[in-house]
């Protein structure tokens, strides 16, 4: 088996004050001016993103700031194929010098009105087929005031066929992602160069479409700026998974263990062996405490002692050991329980393998960690905010505001990979960050968390390291259900149903 060279073509999440050394960091490279840029991507943005059907008619609304810039050069590059209008607010003498130029270029065959009044809105601002909000972009927050207010309630009572956000919807914060209650609602939001934190998290996370990238300039060779925060995209599968040769056989593909279930909760182990096998382990064992009729027929059982109320015990170790030894990876956790022998149990396999092999732990196992230890990048923590505030020791509402860092801060002091099931989703190696929108709604239902220990488990058994492996596998779960969503009521999905919707290509041609 061959592991292929990983390069990072993963969607960069960045702060707006890395975005802004971004784009200096681009203009000292190739040396051309802010203005140059800027022309480089409102051309960028029409060929990669605005192509409309049916649409004769666009109103763009600018400011002073750079973004309103992007709106001009924009209008004066669509006016050649559409009917255009330009509204803008704000005082000329404040327009940055960018904006200033294509204010001046644009106005010259472009209509363009300045907003000034209430009775503007009314006399000018009607129906069109597109709208595109460039009022303030990258530096948008949720403490919107002024006129600008108003000619947003005004948008409101207009039905566009589309609304468009360059770079982030005005009103919404680019870094918290709070809202203020008249923000901009878009169909679609083209971000420029990266993703801003708060276009995929907190109050908007969830409500606003998935953004966009639009590319920063037409130059063939790139510039390595490392972010830390990240998101999936289907480009990076192909590239992180290990290409299998013609002459590949199982044992190249890894052996997975399964420790998992009990008499009350068979269904969880299940689960775990039945989706790993599912997406190329090699081999699967699943240790549990009896057969569940639904396993798969390609994974091997074990049945293990159990205690009288159905938990396995200590000392099951020693029956299970002949099988640990021949793992690659170990999932532990799903239906254990939470006895005591089973909770002492999960801590002895931990113990003893965590330094020979990966280990991803899940549900009742993380009942066994100790928050005090230092392990390795070897183990996987998967809790959802519930287990995640259990483990950092934090209030839950401390833990749905601050779950992001204290994630980070948690796996750095643990020497551990933590990924919290929230919205967004975060893993993270206390020192890079894989991000995940949760725009799944489908996944709310039982066993799912089970199908997502089974890709990760998965993917590891193949040979992907486990930090980009639980970062994959949860892309992968997430893509899966969005897959289901298209041709299914949200609430149909089961975790049964959930792994034969697992895939390692784009579902349609509009995946991001």
């Amino acid at each position: 088996m061959k592991l292929n060279h990983y390069e990072n073509t993963m969607i960069p999440i960045r702060s707006v004050q890395e975005c802004k050394e971004f784009e200096q960091l681009i203009m000292e490279k190739y040396h051309i001016s802010s203005l140059m840029l800027m022309e480089m991507v409102t051309t960028n943005i029409i060929d990669e993103h605005l192509h409309f059907f049916g649409c004769t008619t666009i109103s763009i609304f600018c400011g002073t700031g750079k973004n309103g810039g992007d709106g001009f050069s924009l209008a004066r590059k669509l006016s050649n194929r559409y009917t255009v209008t330009v509204f803008w607010y704000g005082d000329e003498s404040k327009m940055t010098p960018e904006t200033a130029y294509q204010y001046q270029c644009t106005s010259q065959i472009v209509k363009v009105i300045h907003l000034q009044t209430q009775e503007d809105l009314e006399r000018y601002i009607h129906s069109a087929d597109v709208a595109i909000d460039c009022f303030i972009g990258l530096q948008s927050t949720h403490e919107l005031r002024g006129f600008v207010v108003n000619i947003i309630q005004h948008l409101r009572t207009i039905n566009f066929r589309y609304l468009f956000a360059i770079d982030v919807p005005t009103g919404v914060n680019s870094t918290t992602g709070d809202a203020h209650e008249f923000a901009i609602e878009p169909t679609d939001v083209l971000t420029i160069g990266s993703v801003k934190p708060g276009l995929v998290s907190g109050e908007v996370g969830n409500t606003l479409p998935f953004p966009q990238v639009v590319t920063l300039t037409d130059f063939k060779t790139s510039i390595e700026q490392k972010s830390n925060r990240s998101m999936f995209e289907f480009d990076d599968v192909r590239q992180i998974l290990p290409d299998r040769k013609s002459n590949v056989w199982k044992f190249d593909m890894g052996h997975a263990v399964v420790v998992a279930g009990s008499s009350s909760m068979l269904g969880a182990g299940v689960f775990v062996a039945n989706t790993a096998i599912s997406v190329g382990a090699g081999l699967v064992t699943l240790l549990t405490t009896s057969r569940h009729p639904s396993i798969k027929p390609e994974v091997m059982v074990h049945t293990i002692t159990s205690q009288e109320h159905g938990n396995m015990t200590i000392l099951s170790f020693d029956e299970m050991k002949p099988f640990l030894d021949k793992a690659t990876v170990i999932a532990i956790g799903p239906g254990l329980g939470n006895s005591y022998e089973s909770i002492k149990l999960t801590e002895r396999i931990i113990e003893e393998y965590h330094t020979k092999v990966p280990i991803v732990v899940d549900a009742d196992g993380l009942l066994a960690i100790d928050t005090e230890k230092v392990y390795s990048s070897n183990v996987v923590l998967t809790p959802h905010l519930g287990e995640f505030k259990r483990l950092a020791s934090i209030d839950f509402d401390i833990a749905k505001k601050e779950y992001i860092d204290r994630t980070s801060s948690l796996a750095s002091t643990m020497n551990c990979i933590i990924h919290t099931k929230s919205a967004p989703s975060i893993t993270s190696n206390g020192i890079e960050e894989f991000w995940l929108p949760a725009d799944a709604p489908s996944l709310a239902t039982a066993g799912s968390g089970d199908v997502l220990t089974g890709i990760i488990t998965g993917m590891i058994a193949q040979g992907v390291d486990t930090f980009r492996a639980t970062g994959l596998g949860a892309f992968l779960h997430r893509e899966a259900a969005k897959r289901f969503e298209k041709s299914n009521a949200e609430e149909l999905l089961t975790a049964s149903k959930l792994i034969d919707y697992i895939d390692f290509k784009p579902h349609d041609d509009n995946w991001h």
